[in-house]
């Protein structure tokens, strides 16, 4: 597949690195944990891409994804840093970023969260994804074992 590009006249989407140690901060700041990615395709890499917002003028979040040799599977996370939660980010984020993924020749994405997650499960409803089932003792997170919510998005479902 050819590299993603996503575009939104309000967000930059960029490398990581163009933000130095102000990305990795602002994500152990946000509790982002992607592990479920790694759990679920058995993969070791995992792309991030810095959510930039020209409205907030500030960096605000990222995505962290993952896709299959075929291509035809992504699956995702975003993450928004706790200042800038509760703004829509998430949802606009998200669907650029859902709709340059089929522009690209994606099948499939997917995604999966803490099951009963409020935030995470306003974000998959508003991108239209549907519910695909519950992994109970998915993931093992402080100590402790928790269910993952999993969502699918066809590039043919209506968006």
């Amino acid at each position: 597949m050819p590299p993603l590009q996503i575009h939104h006249p309000d967000y930059k989407f960029s490398d990581p690195a163009d933000f130095s140690t102000t990305y990795s901060r602002l994500k152990s700041d946000a509790g982002v944990d992607a592990s479920h990615l790694h759990a679920r395709f058995q993969i070791n890499e995992i792309e991030e891409i810095a959510l930039f917002s020209e409205v907030e003028n500030a960096l605000i979040g990222g995505l962290s994804h993952a896709t299959r040799e075929d291509g035809a599977v992504v699956a995702f996370q975003i993450w928004i840093a706790p200042p800038f939660r509760e703004r829509g980010h998430a949802t606009v984020a998200g669907k650029a970023f859902v709709q340059a993924q089929f522009e690209n020749g994606c099948h499939r994405l997917e995604t999966a969260h803490r099951s009963g997650d409020g935030a995470p499960d306003r974000l998959v409803q508003n991108l239209r994804f549907l519910p695909e089932g519950i992994q109970r003792s998915a993931l093992r997170q402080k100590g402790q074992w928790i269910d993952l919510a999993h969502y699918g998005l066809l590039a043919l479902d209506p968006r």
